[in-house]
């Protein structure tokens, strides 16, 4: 089992797959009709999205969530 918390699971995937998607912050952000500073505040682990946001996430990077 990790250690690590909600907030830096999805902060080090969101990184990794915006990453290999090559997608930029500002993207998702329009995607998901939210500022670039809430997707930023996701990656510096900040804060963490809301289920529907999660969902739209993953959508939107082609992955699922488990």
């Amino acid at each position: 089992m990790s250690e690590l918390g909600n907030k830096e699971v999805f902060s080090a995937n969101l990184t990794y797959y915006l990453a290999q998607k090559d997608v930029m912050q500002k993207d998702l952000a329009k995607y998901l009709g939210i500022s670039q500073a809430s997707v930023n505040d996701w990656i510096k682990k900040r804060t963490y999205p809301r289920m529907d946001k999660l969902q739209m996430t993953a959508e939107f990077l082609g992955v699922q969530m488990t």
